[in-house]
Parts: C-alpha cells; structure tokens; sequence
C-alpha cells in the first residue's frame, strides 16, 4: 500500500499535500499500510490499521491537519468484507 502511494504521488503525481500527510502520519502512527484511494488529486486515503491503534491514529491526524492549517478530515472506520467469490451449485439455482 505504501510503495503505491509513493508511485501515485512521485511517479504520476495525482496525491495532494493533505493526502501525503495523511498517509505519513498513518504510517508513522503504527498503520501496517496507507494510501489515496480514489481519482487521485483529493479524495481519500486509506489506511490498513490494527483496531487498537485507531484512536491515536486518528487523533494524530487530526493533530498534524490542525498543525498546517489543513481543514479537519473526516475520519471513519470500515471494515472489509467478504470477496466476490464463485459458488457452486449441484443443480442450477431456480430463478
């Protein structure tokens, strides 16, 4: 994750400041990985974090936006799901 955002912001140029910031504080605050996520030049990022770092991760974030004058993220948890997966049938589904 971290080896893509660095490609997205120094080979094609498409991250932002506040996205840069974002994802260095993630991975310094103990984020196992991050990155923008979206069309790139705004949007999102992502960051792949243990549920026990989450509330000083978010806090340092908050912290490094307030410290440069950065508008507030927003700032909200998901969790992944379950993939796309083939399932397969003994006899055709009935429709």
């Amino acid at each position: 994750m971290s080896a893509s955002h660095r490609s997205m912001r120094d080979d094609f140029e498409i991250s932002t400041r506040e996205l840069d910031l974002a994802v260095e504080v993630a991975a310094d605050g103990g984020a196992l990985g991050a990155r923008m996520t979206g069309g790139g030049f705004g949007g999102s990022a992502i960051a792949l974090t243990p549920a026990e770092r989450i509330p000083a991760l978010r806090l340092a974030v908050d912290e490094a936006f307030g410290e440069r004058g950065y508008r507030a993220p927003e700032t909200f948890v998901v969790r992944p799901s379950q993939s796309a997966r083939r399932e397969l049938f003994d006899h055709p589904p009935e429709s």
